[in-house]
């Protein structure tokens, strides 16, 4: 879910749910983890004013994620989804 949310941070759920992303088939990994990549450290959404690694845009962003991932899982977003698109609007 952290590459997803940082590659298309304009993605909904349901983006997420009609692109066949589902609380099944992702997660999400320690911070870490995703501290010690390279292509994190060197992406520009974790850059301070002065081109270094930002620790609190990336405890941020990673923060949002973790909240974003769990209301994703624990929720039955996915359910919740599938339902409303098979109501009819008109009922």
């Amino acid at each position: 879910m952290f590459a997803v949310m940082l590659n298309q941070p304009n993605a909904s759920f349901e983006d997420m749910l009609l692109h066949g992303i589902t609380a099944d088939n992702t997660g999400i990994k320690d911070r870490d983890y995703y501290k010690g990549l390279d292509s994190v450290k060197e992406n520009q959404f974790f850059k301070d004013e002065n081109g270094e690694f930002s620790e609190v845009k990336f405890n941020n962003f990673y923060d949002s994620v973790v909240s974003a991932y769990n209301t994703f899982s624990t929720n039955n977003y996915e359910k919740q989804v599938i339902d409303s698109l098979a109501r009819d609007p008109l009922d």
